[in-house]
Formats: C-alpha cells, structure tokens, sequence
C-alpha cells in the first residue's frame, strides 16, 4: 500500500494541454485496463475553486466495476492538525484556531466536492461519496473506506476523500466532476 499519492500501478502522468487556467493530464495503468484524463480548470470569482473533471476509459473488451478515489492530505493554513469533517458529497479540513480579540477569523481550509453521477446511472453505480481519514496516506485501493472517521476535531493529521463506485462499460470511459476550494 502507498503511503502518499496514487497506487503504484499507474504509470507516469503526461501534460498534454496546459495554459494559465487549466491543465489537462493524461495517464495510464501499466496493464492497459484504464486511462485516465483530467481537466483541471481555475475558477475564478469572488470564492476561487479548481474544478477537475475526470474521465476513466475502460481499455478493454469487458465491462468493468470501480473505485474512483480523489484524496487530499490537508495541512490547512499550515497546520498539521487539522479539523475535520463530511457530507454526503464532500469531505473539508480547516484551520480551527482562533485569535483572541480579533472579530475575524483568518483561517483557511480545503474542500472536495463532487458532483452527481451523470445520468444515465449503470445498476452498480454509487457516490459521490465524501468522508475523512484519521491518516494522511491515501484509502487502500481495495477497501476505500478502512481509514473511515466520522470527524476529526483538532485531534491528528488526517485526510479528506471523495470517491464514486462506477460500472464502466467496455472500451468505455465514465466521466465525474470535483471541486476543490473552501
């Protein structure tokens, strides 16, 4: 299991577009099952975000049933510990410090957020899916949700996960949205 970043079958990421305000990333497993394609795209606005739409392409002759996992360490503000928390569609860490006589908090957190599933939804479709870590190693690949917490206040240095349970056709691609901003 990896202890930071993706699982070590994916071979390196290729830049294949980038400009001022997005970058488009293509990579592959080393087997050849699955590509993988990101747009990530600046946001901008009065509350800045990144939006990265995802699609996995299935490589191969047989329909196929996955974990698509998006994780973030988050160290918001520069601090370690960090609160911690989830809905339904979103997984968020922020800074829960505060500074004595002051009306305005200057802390800073993240979020991950993601959208529904596109329709039509295949039967084994499920998510998005958010929730926090209590580790700031990414979900094992093969069970996603072992590291689960319900909250983390203040206590540790966790992680936030957002992630979709997709049934890809063969020779397919399904394609999901996050955003990434707080």
């Amino acid at each position: 299991m990896p202890t930071l970043g993706d699982t070590a079958n994916w071979l390196p990421a290729t830049v294949v577009t980038q400009s001022r305000t997005l970058v488009k990333i293509v990579r592959s497993t080393a087997d050849g099952i699955w590509t993988l394609t990101q747009n990530i795209t600046q946001v901008a606005g009065t509350s800045p975000s990144v939006k990265i739409a995802m699609s996995l392409k299935n490589n191969t002759v047989i329909d196929r049933h996955v974990f698509l996992i998006r994780y973030a360490d988050v160290d918001a503000d520069g601090i370690f510990v960090n609160s911690l928390g989830a809905t339904a569609n979103s997984a968020f860490a922020w800074d829960p410090t505060t500074i004595p006589n002051i009306g305005l908090r200057g802390n800073f957190g993240v979020s991950l957020q993601a959208d529904a599933i596109p329709q039509p939804q295949a039967a084994g479709d499920r998510g998005p899916e958010g929730f926090t870590q209590n580790t700031f190693s990414g979900p094992p690949p093969c069970s996603v949700l072992f590291n689960f917490v319900p909250y983390l206040d203040s206590a540790d240095d966790g992680s936030v996960v957002t992630f979709y349970e997709l049934d890809v056709p063969k020779e397919a691609a399904r394609a999901v949205t996050h955003y990434k901003g707080m």
